[in-house]
């Protein structure tokens, strides 16, 4: 996982170094255009406003640099993990009898789904939007007459209300 997190902070941190190069350049220029339109009050004052604007993207990114090199460096050394390691042995091992004697060794199913619910009905219900007509309730099958052959097996039962 650190080879990871270090690629990520040192993706982040290069990025994060080009733009404050950039916005320094761009402040710069600014600066420059500033003074030269001393003469000339609104372009001076755009000029001012757009230097001020870089300059200080500049040093957020800059910040933020330095924050994932300091980040890339932790990754690399394995200090993220070494947490873990500060835990004594006598808590890891009191957690660890504690988990096994509520849940056991065993998986605890949960009943809680995100990919198909599980309630009666799988819990779906209708939500009418203003306007809409009433939607039939789940007890009856709203299936025009002509089709509800199709819906039922050879000997008459119907496969809806299963």
């Amino acid at each position: 996982m650190s080879k990871t997190t270090e690629q990520f902070h040192k993706t982040r941190f290069d990025h994060h170094t080009e733009m404050a190069k950039v916005h320094g350049e761009n402040a710069e220029a600014h600066k420059g255009m500033m003074q030269h339109f001393q003469d000339e009050p609104e372009h001076a004052a755009y000029h001012k406003t757009k230097h001020s604007l870089h300059k200080r993207a500049a040093a957020s990114h800059q910040n933020l640099a330095d924050y994932h090199e300091n980040q890339m460096k932790k990754a690399a050394d394995d200090q993220m993990t070494k947490r873990l390691e500060d835990v004594p042995a006598s808590l890891q091992n009191a957690v660890r009898s504690e988990l096994l004697k509520l849940f056991g060794d065993t998986l605890v199913p949960s009943l809680v789904s995100r990919v198909a619910p599980t309630a009666p009905g799988f819990g779906l219900r209708a939500v009418p939007r203003n306007g809409q007509r009433e939607v039939p309730s789940g007890d009856a099958p709203n299936v025009p007459l002509e089709f509800q052959k199709l819906f039922s097996a050879a000997d008459g039962e119907d496969l809806l209300r299963q």
